[in-house]
């Protein structure tokens, strides 16, 4: 009788839109976050972007109640760098209510927001 291993969950790759522009979104994304583009499908509809474990496919859509609606929390190492890096390159990307901050429950986080109008908080937890 064989003992399987318990599975492991590693990560989650969620479809986000994009907006009517790939490029454009890619370019967002590269440029303010330093994500890295691991695959593009030749049709120009998807697009998987990487940075460290964090993972998303991009995807064209130009359906704004969808890209309204979604939101994601990436669970950061060193939540104070990432914001650090985002005022270096201006600050466009940080949400207009998104400033870092420390939260009631236990965590210190800021917000950005993509073109296509996806919010994305980062997010540490602090003693």
């Amino acid at each position: 009788m064989t003992h399987e291993a318990r599975p492991v969950l590693e990560n989650l790759r969620p479809i986000t839109p994009a907006g009517k522009d790939l490029d454009a979104a890619i370019a967002f994304y590269q440029t303010e976050l330093d994500f890295k583009v691991t695959y593009r499908d030749p049709a120009g509809s998807m697009a998987v972007i990487v940075r460290d474990c964090a993972e998303m496919m991009l995807q064209v859509s130009d359906d704004a109640h969808w890209a309204s609606q979604t939101a994601y929390l990436i669970r950061t190492r060193n939540v104070k760098a990432m914001y650090d890096e985002c005022l270096a390159k201006g600050g466009k990307a940080i949400h207009p209510n998104g400033q870092l901050k420390k939260r009631p429950w236990g965590t210190t986080e800021f917000s950005i927001i993509a073109p296509a109008g996806v919010c994305t908080t980062f997010y540490e937890f602090l003693d």
